[in-house]
């Protein structure tokens, strides 16, 4: 596809206009003020040097997005912030190079301002400013973090209190390149991870420009505070305490095997662990809303850490299993429609045998965000087939495998979900591709792989855009299981495209893949270098010299207007046979030896020329020694004769004397 952009650049004084979404082409800020014109939503790109022993702060009084990152180059940067109209970065390395970048959504005169300053104690966790236990104070600039740090006593926890607004985050380490136990809130928030004592970090960000004030409270260890000091919980319902907190921990122990529901009401984040201990526990659930937990066996503890947002109740009632929550009770697959019944467990299991039949695959869909995986083995020893989101493809089972389906329910269930089973064939995998052709091309079921040879060379474009309402994903490979050299994820919109430069006749694999549903889409090969309108070729092939038979292998030359490769027939081969450009005599005779060219994207077939070829027969001598004198009684003997031909000789007798 063939695009003219024109490029207007105005100067004056320093004003800029131009509409960059490349990091590549970002412009240098300058200190100050920048302006420039935007064109609608797109993406403007800057760079800026910062010095050493200074912070930077980029602020503009319009509605924009700022997204800075900072790196040797756009290749290798890391993302630093994302934020609205105002942001400061003071925690960078000397001389480190910053890549800003604009969302704007209007198109007028945009203006920024990016100011240099000096770092100043507060500024970074390096250059945090010590905090006493009682009320702290500093001035505040609206979202502009300040650092403290604060020695906290073995055995005790921190908590900060405060009126202003803003938001605060602590965490404990020897220094601030390896920090730990972290944890953040709004400004009234407790540090119960540190039962060792050491320093901890407390960044604040606050909301408004004024003074912050704030209270550091060292106090003993409460019921709650951590893991070692879980609260107990109750099969029924328990009341969640009052405490200015951030976490707080409850353990339970199942008194059967079976299921635990957890149920309360609003949003209420917990996680879930399992363990004989706080130091052994491992995770076995997220959850925001009531949810519960399966597989669970007599005697387990399991630990909940609860994200403190009010005062609540939360009741826990132990249930017998129920089919499909668990590998154990997997409900048993149909073909066709299966239904995922309302339900609280993370996950529904099924099972299914594949019938007896060889190279099977099976089709899975589920919808938008539903987590599928397929395994083989059982529920003891699992070994992962495939997983995907809505929809899944797996390849290679085997005639009557048992095999493993677990489905996201998203915590609610009460969907419905469809297993085909079909025969392996063309596009499931590498070594059986479809043969793409430039133009459109159709994926009938995702993924789906194809083959497609260049008729030129040129730059190519392969492309879901504008053809596809699906969510596809493209990856083309040099060959069969070979290098990637290209890969894209929602280009424009969620369609995919990738552009490359290719040799004439060389092959590429296409794979082409839909996050979220199995179903077809239309695709498009395009190149710049084919053109709209075929042009003509000729031929050009000399008569051809008569041959004599038993001469060497010989080679015809023809040529092409095109420049194109001819190929040759013979229309004897009992005379002459041609492989590619060589011609092999074979006997006497004559033969037809057409030339042609069938043409290819940018040109038309060629007429045909024929020529004749004539093999003459080849001549021969034989060679015969002298006889000597023979009597008639004499034995019976071998005339020495020869011919060069190889040929038999005959002979005949004359002259005979008594």
């Amino acid at each position: 596809m063939k695009q003219l952009y024109l490029f207007i650049l105005l100067i004056l004084s320093s004003f800029l206009s131009y509409s960059q979404s490349d990091c590549g082409d970002a412009v240098t800020a300058s200190e100050g003020l920048n302006s420039f014109n935007t064109i609608g939503y797109d993406s403007y790109w800057f760079t800026y040097e910062l010095s050493a022993g200074k912070k930077v702060t980029i602020s503009s009084t319009d509605f924009v997005n700022f997204d800075i990152s900072s790196g040797p180059d756009c290749d290798n940067r890391t993302n630093i912030v994302y934020d609205y109209q105002n942001v400061t970065i003071s925690n960078l390395e000397d001389g480190a190079t910053l890549y800003i970048r604009l969302s704007r959504f209007n198109t007028e005169t945009f203006e920024f301002r990016l100011v240099s300053s000096d770092l100043i104690s507060g500024d970074n966790c390096n250059l945090a400013t010590s905090a006493n236990e009682g009320v702290n104070s500093f001035d505040a600039d609206a979202y502009v973090p300040r650092w403290f740090r604060f020695e906290l006593p073995e055995d005790k926890k921190l908590t900060l209190n405060s009126s202003s607004y803003g938001e605060v985050a602590m965490f404990s380490g020897s220094d601030c390149e390896y920090p730990s136990n972290y944890t953040s809130g709004d400004t009234n928030l407790s540090f119960t991870r540190l039962s060792t004592g050491g320093t901890v970090f407390i960044k604040i960000n606050p909301y408004n420009t004024e003074v912050f004030e704030f209270e550091l409270t060292v106090s003993d260890f409460e019921t709650g505070d951590n893991c070692e000091l879980a609260d107990q919980a109750v099969d029924g319902v328990n009341s969640f305490p009052v405490t200015t907190n951030s976490i707080y921990w409850y353990k339970y122990t199942m008194v059967k095997s079976g299921n635990l529901n957890m149920d309360f009401t609003g949003y209420r984040p917990v996680n879930v662990y399992k363990g004989s201990n706080c130091a052994g526990k491992f995770f076995i659930s997220g959850a925001s809303f009531p949810r519960t937990l399966t597989g669970l066996n007599a005697g387990d503890d399991l630990y909940f850490q609860w994200t403190n947002n009010g005062d609540f109740d939360f009741t826990l009632t132990e249930a017998d299993p129920i089919p499909g929550e668990s590998c154990e009770t997997a409900e048993i697959a149909v073909l066709g429609t299966n239904s995922i019944p309302s339900t609280n467990v993370d996950y529904f299991w099924y099972t299914y045998r594949m019938p007896t039949d060889l190279n099977q695959k099976i089709i899975i869909e589920a919808g938008n965000d539903r987590d599928i995986t397929v395994y083989s083995g059982n529920c003891e020893s699992f070994s992962t087939l495939g997983s995907s989101d809505g929809a899944l493809k797996v390849l290679g089972l085997a005639s009557d495998e048992d095999i493993y389906i677990r489905i996201d329910t998203n915590g609610s269930g009460d969907f419905d979900w469809n297993l085909g089973v079909e025969s392996e064939g063309v596009g499931d995998s590498c070594d059986d591709p479809e043969v793409a052709t430039t133009g459109s091309n159709f994926t009938p079921v995702s993924p789906y792989w194809f083959s497609y040879t260049t008729p030129i060379a040129g730059t190519y474009t392969i492309s879901s855009v504008g053809l596809a309402t699906e969510d596809t994903y493209l990856r083309v490979y040099s060959d069969c299981q070979g290098t990637l050299i290209g890969e894209n994820d929602d280009f424009s919109g969620l369609q995919s495209e990738v552009e490359l430069e290719l040799s004439e006749e060389q092959t590429i694999y296409i794979l082409w893949d839909d996050t979220y549903n199995a179903e077809g889409f239309s695709w498009n090969i395009s190149s710049d270098a084919i053109p709209d309108e075929k042009e003509d070729q000729t031929i050009t092939f000399n008569s051809l010299d008569s041959r004599t038979f038993g001469d060497a292998d010989f080679e015809l030359t023809a040529e092409t207007s095109s420049g194109l490769a001819v190929s040759y027939t013979s229309s004897n081969t009992v005379v002459a046979t041609v492989s590619g450009s060589t011609v092999s005599i074979l006997e006497p005779g004559s033969t037809i030896i057409t030339a042609s060219q069938t043409g290819n994207v940018a040109y038309n077939a060629a007429d045909p020329v024929e020529r004749t070829l004539t093999i003459k027969k080849a001549n021969q001598t034989i060679s015969l020694d002298a006889i000597s004198d023979k009597l008639v009684t004499d034995a019976d003997f071998t005339i020495p004769a020869t011919a060069t031909s190889g040929l038999t000789l005959s002979y005949s007798v004359s002259g005979f004397v008594q």
